[in-house]
């Protein structure tokens, strides 16, 4: 069996798609357990109707709103499958995605996880605007410096190697999976395998998808930015990584500085988050080769203009 297992919240246009999407499956032996995480616009109503149908379909509610990463964890804690899949409910997996995942999973019994290519799309599944397909070399620096090599929907997991985890960290508002990802990397070990060819799943990008304000949604980025960089720092210096972590700061930067520049934070909330975000390198210390790239990469995000290939310079020279 596969367990599919969903967060919930406030997807009501949405979720309907997503759940078609497993049901029209032709690998038929899987569960899909969604957890609701008090959702307030008619997304639970939606779903309880739509496992009143379906037995496969189990749903439970929370009886507070606790985030995504409390949802995958409790969804964890109720499968019965001996493979798992994350999946969001606004996203669409393909019909044959359980049937070439679980095959694959069968025909290499010594890894933990399989990882297939991702389509992104707009409103349209049948125009698809980029694949993401998984990168194996290089997986953990790239996690690290926030160059992803894979989204959270791609894998397809033993369940025995999620427990092992301990599953995802609920301290984490942002980066839950990049978090998740980079600890199975770093810490227990993971053995996975690639599979790059057509998407089997469908990463939805349309703004309607979006239930948050741009404030609220960046403090919680910096805050899950600076975790991050705490939490791995060390690990990661144990290896000799520990300089792609500025990349995650880099990237977090590039997010507030680009806000800003579009108006859609106000200049107090940026110099608050951006000093947020740097008070991560209390413990560590940018030299100041480092401290001047993010100068120079503020300077030039604020600008006008725009050059090609700087700010791509600027992220490479961050994490040398």
């Amino acid at each position: 069996m596969v367990s599919i297992i969903i967060p919930l919240f406030n997807k009501r246009y949405f979720i309907e798609s997503a759940i078609r999407s497993v049901k029209d499956q032709t690998y038929t032996d899987w569960e899909l357990i969604i957890v609701d995480d008090v959702s307030t616009d008619g997304s639970y109503e939606i779903v309880q109707e739509q496992a009143e149908k379906e037995q496969r379909i189990r749903v439970i509610r929370n009886q507070q709103n606790r985030g995504g990463n409390f949802c995958r964890n409790e969804g964890v804690r109720q499968t019965r499958g001996h493979y798992i899949i994350f999946f969001d409910g606004d996203d669409l997996l393909s019909r044959e995605c359980l049937a070439i995942r679980v095959a694959a999973m069968e025909q290499h019994p010594h890894i933990d996880a399989g990882i297939f290519t991702l389509g992104v799309f707009t409103d349209r599944v049948d125009v698809v605007k980029r694949f993401w397909s998984p990168k194996s070399e290089n997986a953990l620096p790239g996690f690290l410096k926030h160059d992803l090599p894979w989204q959270t929907m791609q894998p397809i997991w033993r369940r025995d190697f999620i427990k092992k985890t301990g599953g995802f960290d609920e301290q984490f508002p942002r980066l839950q999976d990049v978090e998740f990802h980079t600890r199975a990397l770093l810490l227990h070990n993971l053995q996975f395998m690639v599979f790059p060819g057509q998407p089997d799943c469908f990463f939805r990008t349309t703004e309607e998808r979006k239930n948050f304000d741009t404030t609220s949604f960046l403090n919680k980025w910096v805050t899950g930015a600076v975790l991050y960089f705490r939490k791995f720092y060390l690990p990661a210096k144990e290896k000799k990584l520990d300089r792609y972590l500025n990349g995650t700061i880099y990237h977090t930067y590039m997010q507030l500085l680009w806000a800003f520049k579009q108006q859609k934070i106000t200049k107090e909330t940026f110099r608050e988050l951006k000093q947020s975000l740097f008070e991560v390198n209390a413990g560590s210390g940018f030299p100041l080769s480092k401290k001047v790239i993010f100068q120079a990469a503020g300077f030039y995000n604020l600008l006008p203009v725009r050059i090609p290939g700087i700010n791509l310079a600027l992220r490479k020279l961050i994490t040398l």
